[in-house]
């Protein structure tokens, strides 16, 4: 054996020495990554390998997949259990700012405000609001809390994410997994890692060296994984020339061996490239089918080309954490109603806590006087009400007021209140009836990648306006 030590490892000892050392001398728990936590922390215990020895081939890979709902709650994920065994299934619900499926839940402003506040403890309270609902909705798995750094303005879904400071990132995310968890669901930290656009996040390469990647981007990460998160999702762009959902140095070497994480790794969906490569990785789990963990990864191990003591081994670690939940023997507590208003009053208190008023130049806020009485709300979501950001962050609320309803009755009798739209940000589609012939919807015509489409027509307008296609 050598006795030259890698950089890497040297890294690797010395972090966890001092991280140990540091949380001892300050009183703090030990973080999860340290060997105390590993010989401490939650493993495979009989009734997990009960169940791996039991369970076949066909029922392994079964639970390294995702399927098709038989109930169909609007949920972004469902993995099907085994009956025989007492293994449950599990349905995945996204919720960046509340429960993602077609009931009616809390609507919590964007984690972008929450982080505004500056308060973990907020945090907690916001994550036990969406870990109660979602397990009061039929959910057992929360995809959410997003921690990747905002690192561009361009970047769509910003607004899902806790902001550019890595340091309170740590503190907010680790705070609403607590909250989440604590609630009996099971939250999935998301995207890992470098997942920082959207343009281009399919295939992107993102060049990173080893400091800015552990002292910015994987903090959070980090953080998560030392509360106790049961799962995390890999990206969908490749990192320093590997793809996230296949890259051996993030998914074995930081997350497992320097952080010490216990629970599985799950695609984003469609993210998986490869059946050997990525399980053999430390990729668990690909959603929301599987393409190249079902049928492909049977044959693969039947024909020698992937060891089934890799699929044991994934298996062992979705089934560890449904066992630290309760989920294998029953002692899950039973699920619980929603409550709306709660989940409004803490929606609301994040919402005062962390907005922020940048400038107030000679005092022009609050409104008051003759400028209190003569008002404009102008924009699209002025009238009409757009309370989440939308994609896998869209949520179904209890009730929305348009902000021009709230000014006018805010405003009282008397007040002159008066609207425009602006700009309009959504188009007026032309009717299909305004359209001769038709054959195509006009609010989205699908055309695959290299293929051309047209459409001859005329549109027959009652009035002068603007149309979009």
């Amino acid at each position: 054996m050598s006795d030259t030590v890698s950089r890497r490892t040297t890294l690797r000892l010395m972090g966890g020495a001092v991280a140990v050392a540091a949380a001892a001398t300050a009183g703090l728990p030990v973080p999860a990554h340290s060997a105390a936590y590993r010989r401490r922390g939650p493993g495979a215990g009989p009734r997990v390998e009960s169940l791996v020895q039991r369970l076949t081939l066909d029922e392994k890979v079964s639970l390294l997949h995702g399927g098709s709902d038989p109930k169909g709650l609007g949920q972004a994920g469902y993995v099907p259990g085994v009956p025989r065994l007492g293994i449950p299934e599990l349905r995945l619900a996204d919720g960046p700012a509340g429960v993602r499926v077609t009931a009616h839940a809390t609507a919590l402003p964007a984690p972008v405000l929450l982080a505004a506040a500056f308060d973990p403890e907020l945090a907690r309270r916001y994550g036990q609001v969406i870990g109660r609902e979602g397990r009061a909705l039929g959910q057992d798995v929360l995809l959410s809390p997003m921690v990747n750094l905002i690192r561009t303005p361009y970047a769509g879904r910003n607004f899902e994410t806790f902001g550019e400071d890595p340091l309170l990132s740590a503190d907010l995310v680790a705070q609403e997994i607590k909250g989440i968890q604590e609630e009996g669901l099971i939250a999935t930290v998301k995207h890992f890692a470098m997942n920082n656009q959207e343009k281009d996040r399919m295939s992107i390469d993102v060049r990173v060296d080893e400091r800015t990647m552990h002292e910015t981007e994987l903090r959070g990460f980090e953080a998560a994984v030392a509360v106790g998160v049961g799962s995390v999702m890999g990206a969908y762009n490749k990192v320093n020339s590997t793809f996230a959902c296949e890259n051996e140095e993030l998914l074995d070497e930081v997350l497992r061996e320097r952080w010490g994480f216990g629970g599985w790794v799950m695609t984003d969906w469609f993210a998986a490239h490869s059946t050997a490569a990525a399980i053999g990785a430390g990729l668990d789990m690909e959603m929301p089918d599987g393409t190249y963990f079902g049928a492909a990864l049977k044959r693969a191990v039947e024909s020698g080309g992937v060891p089934e003591a890799h699929v044991d081994r994934s298996v062992r670690r979705l089934l560890g954490v449904l066992d630290r939940f309760g989920l294998l023997d029953g002692s899950a507590p039973p699920r619980p109603d929603r409550d709306p208003e709660a989940g409004a009053a803490v929606a609301l208190e994040v919402a005062e806590a962390g907005a922020t008023l940048l400038r107030n130049r000679h005092g022009a806020l609050p409104l008051t006087g003759r400028a209190a009485r003569s008002l404009a709300v102008i924009g699209p979501t002025g009238s009409l009400p757009f309370v989440s950001g939308g994609g896998s962050a869209h949520v179904i609320p209890d009730r929305a007021v348009s902000p021009l309803d709230a000014v006018k009755s805010r405003a009282g009798h008397g007040a002159q209140v008066r609207y425009a739209l602006g700009e309009d940000l959504f188009g007026k589609a032309i009717p299909r009836e305004a359209l001769s012939p038709g054959g195509f919807d006009p609010e989205g015509q699908r055309v695959r990648a290299g293929e051309e489409w047209t459409n001859e027509g005329t549109h027959t307008a009652d009035a002068a306006d603007q149309w979009t296609v």
